[in-house]
């Protein structure tokens, strides 16, 4: 009797109820040693972003470091939506010595809300974002540079402008992070990325954010926006995954995993070339709370049943 195929089996699964399985391995591939749990947006939330850590066991209820030697991955989009955008940056930065102690690392990437925020568009900061900027930044109301813009928006204008207090601090942020063989970016991987180069891209961002250069660079100013770029996280299609297979031979990766776009549980795609974390775990978006763990060649979906 013939074995049934793979299609056929989750089919039964689904039929009889039961859930799919939330782990796979990956395939044998550089740097199988390593663990790492991505986080993906959590828009303002720093309870949420503490929940996230907590399911992927990187912290105790202390706020103490308990990944040892894991890499936390947190794929953009920590601004806007809400109010405890200072302090989760804060808590990210008091967290990463504790996880460097102990052989890990905190990685936090750039994402299309922090970019711009550094280009001064602030249609989604609410009315405790304008306030808290303030109170941080209170020589920002009698700054002459501001006059211009009302009172409520200058301390946020005067640490967010490339070259201000707060954007230096989002200049440490890469648009692409690759570790072994799985590449992580806020939206998406494309032809012009990689033609600029990824490396390059990530240290002319940081230098505009820095106030050394005049513009942001080029590939960030166009509609294959790494940081907006939907092509993996949405409608994406069959016959688009050789291409995506194709993008990721070039920059020596195996897989993607990405935020930006809100799906119902993470998911993969192309046969497992694209991971797509976003859960909308944050108050402003009412998603699931979920991370996506990489334990020594084995993926596995770590789901928060509830909040």
């Amino acid at each position: 009797m013939p074995r049934p195929s793979h299609a056929l089996l989750l089919c039964l699964l689904l039929v009889l109820g039961a859930a799919p399985l939330r782990a796979q391995p990956a395939p044998t591939s550089e740097g199988t040693d390593l663990r790492w749990v991505a986080v993906g947006d959590v828009h303002g939330d720093l309870s949420a972003l503490k929940r996230a850590l907590r399911l992927g066991g990187l912290v105790d209820e202390s706020d103490n470091w308990t990944g040892g030697t894991t890499v936390l991955v947190q794929t953009g989009d920590f601004m806007d939506r809400g109010s405890d955008e200072i302090a989760i940056l804060d808590y990210l930065d008091a967290l990463a010595p504790k996880a460097n102690a102990a052989g890990g690392s905190v990685r936090c990437l750039m994402g299309n809300h922090e970019f711009i925020n550094l280009d001064l568009i602030f249609p989604y900061v609410t009315k405790e974002g304008f306030v808290s900027f303030n109170k941080l930044y209170p020589q920002a109301l009698n700054d002459k540079d501001l006059a211009r813009y009302p009172a409520h928006k200058r301390g946020r204008v005067f640490a967010l402008r490339p070259g201000g207090p707060f954007a230096k601090r989002l200049s440490k942020l890469p648009v692409f992070v690759k570790l072994g063989d799985t590449l992580f970016v806020h939206g998406g991987l494309s032809e012009g990325s990689i033609a600029y180069g990824l490396d390059r891209l990530n240290a002319d961002l940081a230098a505009w954010a820095r106030g050394e250069t005049p513009t942001a660079p080029e590939p960030l100013r166009h509609t294959k926006n790494p940081l907006w770029l939907r092509e993996w996280s949405k409608d994406t299609r069959k016959r688009d995954c050789p291409r995506l297979h194709q993008l990721l031979q070039q920059v020596g990766a195996r897989r993607l995993v990405v935020g930006h776009t809100v799906q119902p549980h993470i998911n993969s795609y192309c046969d497992g070339a694209v991971w797509r974390i976003d859960t909308g775990n944050s108050k402003a978006m009412d998603g699931r709370t979920e991370v996506l763990v990489f334990d020594h060649g084995t993926l596995t979906v770590l789901p928060l049943t509830t909040k």
